[in-house]
């Protein structure tokens, strides 16, 4: 009878569980085996359960491996709490807190992904420095674990800012109104209302102790985060308010790009003001051709940052926004100066700089076409340069009839000559780095 049992048990040994499931009835697991509940009786199977859970995972089974890995994390199993904190849960807390028990538990990846996120991935859920670098202390005391570069930075930056007193989220948010949450969402939230701390305004009087742990909440990237850090902790120790700019700390393109919008609506208001007080002394019909110089400018400006210039990569957004802010300056000191009379030396003649014009823009358009991927790969192309240049040409034929009304010391038609012959050096210093191979792009 003791064989009998002896081979039934083994029988049971070498079926696997997932077709042993259904008619067995309840599974659970106790350490690393499986134990099947039948008829009220506990059956041991003695197959290895984070093996069986892994099995279903590698296989396609996720959503039948998911209970066998909470059971196995829920008896401190430190592979299962990694799992579920790497492939299951999208919750960020519950990612973390997964890490911390599988880092506990000696799971090396866990780790350092626990050290790394909480110093630098969690935002608003950021746990307190001094508790993430407990934990590390208790890991680092009980096992032997491999300690990367990325691992070490972030213990120093935690170790470095354990000083700084943790927020009160809810508190800070029941203060002032604000949702740090939805905030964080959007691009650089939490750093927007971390330079409004340092300064006075809606949040009152500027506080270097708020503006430092607003800092610490936000973390867009790991060198600007570090950066941010180094500059402003020292200000914060001194307990000297000082105003904090997060475009002095950006390093992507990303954040050059919303850096350079940032200061371009900026510089929009203030212009938008000046050219109002200028428009504000016109005539109904110069203010009129005004207005229609403006659009007209607005639109080659545009394009021509767009698909002229040869801006490219990460940054590409941030040199367009800077490229189209520096010609609306041009704009403007054009048409104010024109209206005091100031202009320069006596154009050419207008037949002279079309003709110089035409000539630049067969070579452009040589150029590009001899190498139309090269140009591609800068944003160039011929559909694009001809936009460009059909504003221009609408431009400038409004642009000089408003110069004319302003400036009558000239002609329309010499007007037209110079802003010919500017366009001509535009185009004969068009982006030319696909062809000199040059990598950098173009100045405006």
């Amino acid at each position: 009878m003791e064989i009998v049992s002896r081979n039934w048990m083994l029988a049971l040994l070498l079926v696997g569980i997932g077709a042993l499931g259904g008619c067995l009835g309840k599974k659970e697991v106790t350490g690393q085996v499986f134990v099947v509940t039948q008829g009220g009786e506990n059956v041991t199977l003695g197959l290895v359960g984070i093996h069986e859970a892994d099995r279903l995972l590698r296989t396609g089974q996720k959503d039948r491996a998911r209970p066998l890995f909470e059971a196995l994390a829920a008896r401190g199993n430190a592979e299962a709490h990694f799992v579920l904190a790497f492939h299951y849960d999208s919750d960020a807390v519950t990612r973390l807190r997964h890490y911390e028990a599988a880092a506990l538990g000696g799971h090396e990846e866990a780790f350092r992904r626990y050290v790394v996120a909480s110093m630098y991935g969690m935002g608003v859920d950021r746990p307190p420095a001094r508790r993430v670098l407990e934990v590390c202390r208790k890991v680092r005391m009980t096992y032997r674990l491999a300690v990367s570069d990325d691992e070490q930075k972030a213990i120093v930056a935690l170790e470095t800012v354990a000083d700084v007193p943790a927020l009160d989220v809810g508190a800070f948010e029941r203060r002032t109104g604000v949702d740090l949450r939805a905030a964080s969402e959007g691009l650089y939230g939490i750093w927007s209302m971390a330079e409004e701390a340092s300064r006075d305004g809606r949040f009152g009087k500027a506080d270097p102790t708020l503006t430092m742990q607003l800092i610490l909440l936000e973390g867009p990237a790991r060198v600007e985060m570090d950066d941010a850090i180094r500059d402003y902790l020292p200000r914060w120790r001194a307990g000297l308010p000082h105003p904090f700019d997060l475009c002095d700390h950006v390093s992507s393109g990303l954040g050059a790009g919303f850096c350079a919008d940032l200061k371009a609506r900026k510089q929009e208001k203030i212009r938008a003001a000046k050219l109002a007080r200028f428009r504000g002394g016109l005539e109904p019909r110069v203010a009129a051709l005004l207005y229609a110089a403006s659009a007209a400018h607005e639109k080659f400006a545009t394009l021509r940052a767009d698909h002229e210039q040869g801006f490219f990569g990460s940054a590409r957004a941030s040199f367009a926004i800077e490229s189209v802010q520096e010609q609306r300056e041009e704009f403007l000191r054009r048409v104010v100066g024109a209206g005091k009379g100031k202009h320069g030396p006596k154009p050419q003649p207008f037949r002279t700089t079309d003709a110089a014009l035409n000539s630049a823009w067969r070579d452009l358009l040589r150029k590009v076409r001899a190498s139309p991927e090269d140009a591609l790969s800068y944003n160039v192309s011929e559909e694009g340069l001809r936009a460009t240049q059909r504003a221009w040409l609408r431009h400038r034929d409004a642009v000089a009839a408003l110069l004319a009304a302003l400036d009558p010391t000239l002609t329309e038609d010499q007007h037209r000559s110079r802003l010919t012959a500017e366009r001509t050096r535009q185009l004969v210093k068009a982006p030319d780095a696909f062809w000199t191979g040059s990598e950098s792009p173009p100045h405006p």
